[in-house]
């Protein structure tokens, strides 16, 4: 996994924090290490409860976007199981500490629709927002 792309969630501001300098200060902050005087969108008072790593999956969907935890996403099921319908559902990505591994969970109620991990999913998925920027 490439630590530069990990993301934080600022709980207080609802951001998602991206920037290098932001990120270094986030980590010192979690550390609880004083961090250097200059600018940056992090607060200088310590709090490191107030931010949630957003880790990178490593996966892309149908566009060539980079998949997050959190993020929400438009799953072809009809592409998945081979069907001739169009049956999409709207699924979040989660990370699954029983099987060590990513996978898409509903997050509308379907019939037969179950946890599928991200192997090999890229034509049936594609992003359409985060459960950290959805109000």
């Amino acid at each position: 996994m490439d630590i530069t792309k990990i993301k934080f969630f600022d709980t207080e501001t609802k951001m998602i924090i991206e920037s290098n300098i932001s990120r270094s200060r986030v980590f010192r902050e979690m550390l609880n290490v004083t961090p250097p005087p200059g600018f940056s969108d992090i607060s200088a008072k310590p709090n490191h409860y107030r931010y949630k790593p957003i880790m990178p999956t490593g996966k892309k969907d149908s566009n060539d976007v980079e998949l997050y935890d959190g993020d929400i996403v438009e799953f072809n099921y009809s592409m998945f199981r081979g069907d001739e319908y169009d049956n999409k559902i709207r699924c979040k990505v989660v990370y699954n500490a029983e099987e060590a591994m990513y996978c898409i969970d509903p997050i509308e109620p379907h019939n037969d629709a179950i946890n599928v991990p991200l192997f090999g999913l890229k034509d049936e998925i594609t992003k359409i927002g985060s459960i950290y920027l959805t109000k």
